[in-house]
């Protein structure tokens, strides 16, 4: 299963920001997600991994799934995550 940032819905606006600075290579070094249980931030935060731990993401951040840092993430012992 691969992973995305578009699985997080009702974040559209945090989407938005996280993919513009992905692409422009951007990225603050922490970032403080919060909200009311069930808002999807676990779902993001593996979404943000996926998108810049994968090796070849599709323009919509979604994990290509069949890299090696995918198939770490999907089988959950990535060193990185």
């Amino acid at each position: 299963m691969a992973w995305s940032l578009g699985d997080a819905l009702g974040q559209e606006e945090t989407l938005a920001r996280l993919n513009r600075e992905a692409e422009g290579g951007r990225m603050a070094h922490a970032y403080l997600l919060e909200g009311a249980r069930g808002t999807g931030r676990l779902t993001l935060a593996r979404g943000l991994a996926a998108r810049l731990l994968c090796a070849n993401p599709s323009p919509d951040g979604r994990a290509c799934g069949v890299c090696r840092p995918c198939t770490l993430l999907d089988h959950g012992n990535h060193p990185d995550y």
